[in-house]
């Protein structure tokens, strides 16, 4: 299939397994372009810096075994330190295979929006669960002011808090809107079962009902996120111009982060670089708000994964599994809250943590590996596997490096200065080549925290521990696991005590348009 459209008179584009009927037009912002054309320089350049920073790192740590073999000045700080650095050079090597595996597959290529009345069919699912009444309405209201034909989409909030209040304001707004489809419902059965998956399964029940069925798409918006008006527009063209894509899906932005940002929670080097890599090599996540699928996709997998606690994850996985594609939109569409206090921050990353956990055994999942190619089950399965073993790495760090230097014991092996400084000479060329991937890394997600971001992870790395520990133990007990609020461990509780963390966020008006 070209990657390229075929452009077929004014405005049209044609492409082979998608569709002619729309009309498109320039919608990408400047910034977007910018961001997009990063990420391709980025993919073009990354694969041969890794394979120089591989090189680097495989002759430093040849030189160190030697010593150490060869020498006898072996102690047990001298194996723990060396078992440190192995683990890190592990960790880096499993990210610069990541990416050597993307060699030649760059794409700069950003669709043109859908211009004119002639657009396909939505339903705008808002899923929510006792978020602040100001939150639901001002979410609601935006997508009520979506430059797309009224009669073309519908907002259907669905509350598992079941609250009054919700519901009454929901359908009062959408009283003042009356172009707009505005629905309410909520589950008559207990909320908490399949957590967000039942819900949106819930909403895809309503829909049917609803007079002309369903809609042709499926959009999904998180209750504190905040639309741009081209949002669907934007989107939706990424799964029009290809009949085989089932899933496009957008990067979040915050605009309530605090002054620094210290806890690095832009996650631009999760879109601008890890996800560039994994939609390069087809298996492209969904990350849970902004995103567009088509219904038919959606019931093929039998609607939304409630066998675990990342629907979102599992649902690109089980799409992936039957045959469909799931790509990543890299244009900004939606501005909303990230974590507002530590304990939300420290959950979200427990929960992404558990999303890795589960997405590493999808390898050996019967219904994940389904039609899914080896290259896609490898990718999915080492991108997790990386980030759980980069945490464990981490963790024994904490602990270990305290250790060894308060013992006071030599921890590298040599006998002549001439090898110490052969060592030394080997360990600054590994270091600069690092520094410069990372600096590349960093540049071409647009993140300006490339120092930041290494204390950050070691911020969450504890809570993430737990979160192992925890699966493990339900695992071996056969009981079910349920992702806690907070970690009630006092070790943890004591470490976050020492750092030095922001005050509460809250919520603006100052939305980026």
């Amino acid at each position: 299939m070209p990657k390229d459209p075929l452009r077929v008179g004014t405005g049209q584009v044609v492409e082979r397994g998608g569709t002619s009927k729309y009309e498109y037009g320039n919608n990408a912002s400047a910034q977007d372009r910018k961001e997009a054309e990063g990420r391709f320089h980025y993919v073009r350049t990354m694969p041969k810096l890794a394979g120089v920073c591989l090189f680097t790192q495989i002759l430093y740590l040849g030189y160190r075994i030697r010593l150490l073999f060869s020498g006898s000045g072996i102690t047990p700080s001298v194996l723990a330190f060396l078992a440190i650095e192995l683990g890190f050079a592990i960790s880096l090597s499993l990210l610069y295979l990541q990416e050597l595996s993307v060699v030649g597959k760059g794409r700069f290529d950003l669709p043109k929006g859908l211009h004119g009345p002639l657009v396909p069919t939505v339903d705008v699912f808002v899923p929510c669960r006792g978020e602040p009444l100001d939150v639901v309405l001002d979410t609601v209201r935006a997508i009520c002011a979506l430059d797309y034909p009224k009669e073309k989409f519908r907002i259907v909030v669905l509350d598992d808090g079941r609250s009054d209040e919700v519901r009454e304001s929901v359908l009062s707004l959408g009283k003042l809107h009356e172009d707009v489809e505005v629905h309410y419902t909520s589950r008559h059965a207990v909320a908490t079962s399949h957590s967000k998956a039942g819900n949106l399964n819930h909403g895809l029940d309503y829909v049917a009902n609803l007079a002309g069925g369903s809609s042709e798409f499926v959009a999904v918006l998180d209750v504190d996120m905040i639309p741009l008006s081209h949002w669907l527009r934007a989107v939706l063209p990424y799964v029009l111009r290809d009949g085989t894509v089932a899933l496009a899906n957008p990067p979040q932005r915050f605009y309530n982060l605090a002054d620094g940002d210290p806890l690095v929670q832009n996650l631009d080097i999760w879109y601008g670089a890890i996800e560039t890599i994994k939609d390069c090599a087809g298996s492209s996540w969904c990350t849970g708000s902004g995103y567009v699928v088509r219904r038919k996709a959606l019931d093929h997998i039998g609607r939304f994964p409630t066998n675990n606690h990342n629907d979102d994850i599992m649902t690109s996985i089980y799409l992936q599994a039957v045959g469909w594609k799931t790509v990543y939109v890299p244009e900004t569409v939606q501005w909303g809250l990230a974590p507002d206090s530590v304990r939300k921050h420290v959950a979200q990353y427990q929960r992404w943590f558990a999303a890795h956990l589960y997405s590493a055994c999808s390898f050996w999942n019967s219904r994940a590996r389904g039609r899914s190619t080896r290259r896609q089950r490898v990718k999915i399965s080492l991108a997790s596997i990386t980030v759980i073993f980069t945490s464990l790495v981490i963790a024994g760090c904490l602990v270990a490096i305290p250790a060894l230097l308060l013992s006071a014991s030599p921890v590298i092996a040599s006998q002549t200065r001439a090898q110490l400084q052969i060592l030394l000479i080997l360990e600054t060329t590994a270091f600069a080549t690092q520094t410069c991937a990372g600096f590349l890394r960093f540049k071409a997600s647009g993140s300006t925290s490339h120092i930041l971001a290494d204390w950050a992870q070691a911020v969450v790395v504890p809570f993430q521990i737990t979160t192992l520990s925890r699966m493990a133990m339900s695992q071996l007990g056969k009981t079910g696991f349920k992702m806690a609020p907070s970690v009630r461990v006092p070790l943890c509780h004591l470490y976050l005590l020492r750092l030095n963390l922001y005050s509460p966020l809250w919520r603006t008006s100052a939305i980026p348009r």
